[in-house]
């Protein structure tokens, strides 16, 4: 890729790293309120609608990942751009991109899908060993998508942690009512 093509990427990468950012910011300038939780209220809502408090480290999480993306590839531009101009120095023809095998595509795209299922799974693991409430919208979302021996073992420790409360959906039995 062409340093100016990966560095135009970079800073696309970068100001979408600061949408989060901003969201978390603007949510975080809303009046606070406890209602099952802590959680901030939309000003001028007619229903009162209100965010919960746990959405901000999320979104601090996601942005924070785009922009160090976009800072990634800053540095990749930089490498490319000095290779470029060492090969003008040298009077050299311009070094071709090389072509990607298939095998470095599915290493590639292997390497994407960790880090994401990395990434949702210390989310997941956060929400099912720290969570001050076992009805976090995310947390629950992810239980949702795990397998059912991992769902087993998380729903497990938030039983061990609240006994006495409901069981967040998808560590429901079937009344909903009890623990699996």
């Amino acid at each position: 890729m062409k340093p100016f093509r990966l560095r135009l990427a970079a800073l696309l990468l970068i100001l979408v790293g600061l949408i989060p950012f901003g969201f978390a910011w603007w949510i975080s300038t809303w009046p606070r309120v406890n209602r099952d939780g802590p959680a901030f209220q939309m000003p001028g809502s007619p229903t009162g609608a209100t965010v919960k408090a746990e959405i901000l480290p999320l979104l601090g999480q996601i942005g924070g990942a785009l922009i160090g993306l976009g800072l990634v590839m800053f540095i990749f531009a930089a490498f490319a751009a000095a290779r470029q101009r060492r090969a003008i120095a040298a009077g050299e023809p311009l070094p071709e991109r090389p072509k990607p095998s298939p095998a470095r595509l599915v290493f590639s795209m292997l390497v994407a899908v960790v880090m994401v299922g990395g990434f949702l799974g210390f989310r997941w693991y956060q929400y099912v060993m720290t969570a001050e409430s076992p009805y976090d919208e995310v947390g629950i979302a992810l239980t949702g998508w795990m397998p059912e021996p991992i769902r087993q073992w998380g729903c497990g420790k938030m039983h061990e942690r609240f006994k006495g409360a409901l069981p967040p959906m998808g560590c429901g039995d079937a009344t909903g009512r009890g623990w699996k």
